[in-house]
């Protein structure tokens, strides 16, 4: 990666468990026009319950990250070599047939994205494209976006018109270039993702075997094509003409990495940080409000008793 970009990297990936879809999930999304409001809007309220136990997680996970990145700038004295602890992308992939069999995203992929899109950058992808023919996967991004706009969700999904290219760069053909690479990645969205499956199980009739008695997965050496393999060809991860994985690495390693990170910290970040003090804040004024509550009971209390006290005396 250093040497592709010119600088250092430092990757941390999380792979997440994956939102596991109900049976007959792509009913729903047709017939959901069909059913009385009653039995709609308890079947919208059940699919976002399971949603949002699939979210939990992350959503903690990530404010837990940025609660430690508003920690280290709380400090008196900052750790110049402190980590960064922010969460710049997250990769969401969705299943190809499942959105052709809904005509568009399933109502979990809508409730997980609305939520995700709201706390980090979100890129969709579609996981195994291999499966899908070329008009096929021109109709999945058609229903993803059209659904995307239909929903209010597209302006918060990482989708690239923003950009103005590297700040630091100066060049005279700048715009000209942040205006044709945004129109090619606008293109192809969501991304195109291809797994590598390792060496092709053809040349490897020896070694050692999987569950499935396939040859194992293994490395495979340097400059050797990466993709999986059928009878009638193989399907190259590296290839443009088969998948998207060089221009998501591209565009999360290269055109718009300094994009990502800055939108991280002065959108997502700040509006976290803003809403984590307003509630410290808030919280502190209710407790100096319960404490000066506390104070004028006991002195009135005490006044009360020393009235008593006095009326006692004197009719004593």
């Amino acid at each position: 990666m250093e040497e592709q970009t010119g600088r250092r990297i430092s990757l941390r990936l999380i792979d997440s468990a994956g939102l596991v879809l109900p049976p007959n999930i792509h009913l729903y999304s047709r017939l959901q026009p069909t059913l009385p409001p009653a039995v709609a809007l308890n079947n919208d309220r059940e699919l976002e319950s399971i949603a949002q136990r699939w979210t939990d997680p992350i959503a903690a996970a990530i404010d837990a990250q940025y609660e430690a990145t508003l920690q280290e700038e709380s400090k008196v004295r900052r750790n110049p070599k402190s980590p960064d602890y922010l969460h710049h992308a997250c990769l969401y992939f969705i299943d190809g047939h499942t959105v052709l069999a809904s005509r568009g995203l399933t109502p979990l992929d809508r409730y997980a994205l609305k939520r995700l899109a709201d706390k980090l950058n979100v890129l969709l992808c579609i996981g195994k494209a291999d499966m899908l023919t070329r008009r096929q996967l021109i109709a999945v991004r058609k229903y993803v976006t059209s659904d995307l706009r239909t929903a209010g969700i597209l302006p918060n999904i990482y989708g690239f018109e923003n950009w103005r290219g590297n700040p630091e760069d100066e060049e005279e053909d700048d715009e000209l270039y942040d205006r044709a690479a945004n129109e090619e990645l606008q293109r192809i969205m969501p991304f195109a993702i291809v797994n590598d499956e390792g060496l092709d199980p053809a040349t490897e009739p020896d070694s050692a075997v999987d569950v499935f008695g396939l040859p194992a997965r293994r490395d495979v050496a340097p400059g050797a094509p990466l993709g999986r393999f059928f009878p009638w060809g193989t399907v190259e991860v590296g290839n443009p003409e088969h998948c998207d994985v060089i221009s998501l690495m591209t565009t999360l390693f290269s055109t718009h990495f300094d994009e990502l990170r800055v939108r991280t910290r002065e959108t997502f970040y700040e509006r976290w940080r803003t809403s984590r003090l307003l509630t410290v804040r808030e919280s502190i004024r209710q407790s100096s409000t319960s404490q000066g509550l506390g104070m004028n009971l006991e002195s009135s209390v005490k006044t009360r008793r020393e009235s008593g006290l006095q009326r006692l005396v004197r009719a004593g």
